[in-house]
C-alpha cells in the first residue's frame, strides 16, 4: 500500500472499502496460535476491494502502527491464506524496519517452512537459498526495543529474546556476549531503530 494512504482511522476512502474480513480471521487465530504462540493477539484483519492501495501489484499489507493487516480481495484461497502468513510474518518482525523483506525475514520464513505454514512458491525458493541464521545486528535492534521501548527489566531479556526469536536462550546466546549488547543499550551505546519503512 501507498503509506500515505493507510492511515484507517482518520482515511474515509479506506475505510469506505477497507472492511473486517471475520471468516479470515478464523484462520487469523488458527495461524496465531500455531505458528506464532499466539503473539499477533491484538491485530484485526482486513479485506480491500480496492487494488490502488497495494504498491507494486503486492497483495497485500501490514500496518505495525495501527495493528492492521490488509488483504486484497478477488484472491484465491490459498494466495489469500499464503498472504495471511506473509504479513502476519511482518507483523511478528515489528522491529525490522529499513529492509523488511531482508535477511532476517527469510530466516522467519525458515521457520514457517518448518511448522508447515502455507507459503507461497517464490517464498519456498528463498527459504532454499538463504540459511536460518541470526545475527548480532539483530539482536542488538530487538534488546534495544525491549529495554529503550518497551522498559522491560534486563533480568526478563533472556525471556524476551526466546519470544521474539523462537530459539532456547542457550542458543541465542551462543552468537555473542548478550550482557555485554545489554550494557551498551542501557549506557547508551547502541544504534537508534532506524524509522519504519513498508
Amino acid at each position: 500500500m501507498k503509506k500515505e494512504e493507510l492511515n484507517f482511522e482518520h482515511n474515509p476512502f479506506v475505510q469506505a472499502f477497507c472492511k473486517r474480513a471475520p471468516e479470515l480471521e478464523i484462520y487469523f487465530h488458527l495461524f496465531n496460535s500455531k505458528y506464532f504462540r499466539v503473539k499477533l493477539e491484538q491485530y484485526r484483519v482486513y479485506i480491500c476491494s480496492k487494488p490502488k492501495f497495494f504498491a507494486h501489484g503486492s497483495a497485500g499489507y501490514c500496518s505495525t502502527d495501527e495493528k492492521r493487516i490488509f488483504i486484497r480481495n478477488g484472491l484465491s484461497k490459498n494466495a489469500t491464506l499464503q498472504t495471511l502468513v506473509h504479513e502476519m510474518a511482518h507483523s511478528k518482525l515489528y522491529w525490522i524496519r529499513k529492509t523488511p523483506h531482508g535477511k532476517m525475514f527469510i530466516v522467519e520464513l525458515s521457520r514457517l517452512r518448518k511448522l508447515g505454514a502455507p507459503l507461497s512458491l517464490s517464498e519456498l525458493d528463498q527459504v532454499k537459498v538463504e540459511p536460518f541464521r541470526l545475527n548480532v545486528r539483530n539482536l542488538r535492534k530487538v534488546i534495544f526495543h525491549a529495554l529503550i521501548i518497551e522498559s522491560i527489566p534486563r533480568k526478563f531479556v533472556p525471556k524476551y529474546l526466546e519470544l521474539e526469536f523462537f530459539l532456547p536462550y542457550s542458543e541465542i546466546k551462543k552468537i555473542t556476549d548478550i550482557g555485554k549488547i545489554i550494557s551498551a543499550v542501557l549506557g547508551g551505546d547502541a544504534p537508534l531503530l532506524p524509522h519504519h519503512h513498508n
